[in-house]
């Protein structure tokens, strides 16, 4: 039977090493630690009682992926519908950006008015002084 490291099941199920470590820690994924410095592996029997536990996650190997066919037309459509929301957040993105760029104009007008009303303060002071 196979053994993986962190590292290997953190890229097998497209997720961070700390993600696995993490699980490792709480016990949701059994593992054996080697040594400190080589870190834990898991078996291939401890990865499927994990995947078994968690359907959310699925082993991708070789760029294939375990899902079954309503599962496949599930995450395409859930795709789709993210790239939309991506595409949405985009354009709000930049809308925003514009009201920054004015909010940052006006700022910069508003700060020479300041600075011109000082002088012309100072100025008064001057003459009355």
């Amino acid at each position: 039977m196979k053994n993986y490291t962190v590292k290997e099941i953190a890229s097998l199920l497209s997720v961070n090493e700390e993600t696995v470590r993490r699980w490792v820690r709480s016990g949701e994924l059994s593992a054996r630690q080697i040594s400190r410095k080589s870190g834990n592996v898991i078996s291939e029997e401890n990865l499927n009682a994990f995947l078994a536990s968690h359907p959310n996650y699925s082993l991708k190997e070789e760029g294939i992926t375990a899902y079954t066919a309503d599962e496949s037309v599930s995450v395409n459509a859930r795709i789709s519908e993210l790239k939309s929301q991506m595409e949405s957040h985009k354009a709000l993105l930049k809308e925003k950006k514009k009201e920054v760029k004015n909010i940052e104009s006006v700022l910069k007008e508003e700060e020479k008015l300041l600075e011109k009303w000082k002088k012309e303060k100072k100025k008064g002071k001057k003459k009355n002084g």
